[in-house]
């Protein structure tokens, strides 16, 4: 499994939304555009969330590859990454099936385990900041851009990362917009997290000659 692999499966971890609607146009489609909120309930189907989970799984299976070619026990550590996004994915379906307190409780917790887990994998692992005694403060010696700007993208990824808390806050917009608004807010995520990966992965190339 190379770089441009798990970078890919990486940008469609990103269209959780986009997959999530795919069952709904195939529906809709199939009922001629007509009467879809009756016959086209996106809350009343398995496929939504079971789509919306299998990037998630193509790179939790990647990474058990690499693991088995290199039997470096982080690559398990950032499956289990994948894993806690999984689990989000199916509790978030199950939610919209079986709707109460214990589900929101439940839905919480896991998305809230889900984003610290990632939005901390981001910015250690990925971006490989908050490196030891390094001369810019929580940083890593080697940087390309302003500092600022490491500071302003970490703190926006990891609040980006909680946009789902958008669906808990009670804002009186139609969940469906207030869905594509949180796309549209994990797409920008996605953009810039994206620069500072290649950033890293360069740094990391020329540090080791390759």
């Amino acid at each position: 499994v190379e770089f441009r692999d798990f970078f890919i499966a990486d940008e469609l971890n990103s269209l959780a939304y986009s997959i999530w609607t795919i069952s709904y146009f195939a529906c809709a489609y199939g009922w001629n555009w007509t009467s879809l909120d009756t016959n086209c309930e996106m809350t009343g189907s398995w496929a939504a969330p079971l789509l919306a989970s299998l990037p998630p799984w193509w790179r939790l299976l990647q990474c058990i590859r690499r693991y088995r070619d290199s039997n470096e026990t982080v690559h398990l550590v950032n499956g289990a990454k994948y894993l806690s996004s999984i689990s989000a994915s199916m509790v978030t379906g199950i939610r919209r099936f079986y709707p109460g307190p214990t589900m929101d409780i439940l839905w919480i917790v896991v998305s809230t385990v889900s984003s610290c887990y990632t939005s901390t994998w981001d910015l250690k692992m990925d971006w490989g900041l908050f490196q030891s005694n390094s001369r810019n403060f929580l940083l890593r010696d080697e940087i390309v851009f302003h500092r600022w700007s490491y500071y302003t993208a970490a703190s926006s990824n990891v609040v980006l990362r909680f946009g789902w808390v958008l669906n808990t806050i009670g804002l009186t917009l139609d969940g469906r917009l207030i869905g594509f608004i949180v796309a549209l807010l994990e797409a920008y995520r996605r953009i810039q997290w994206n620069f500072f990966r290649l950033e890293n992965e360069h740094i990391n190339n020329c540090g080791q000659f390759r």
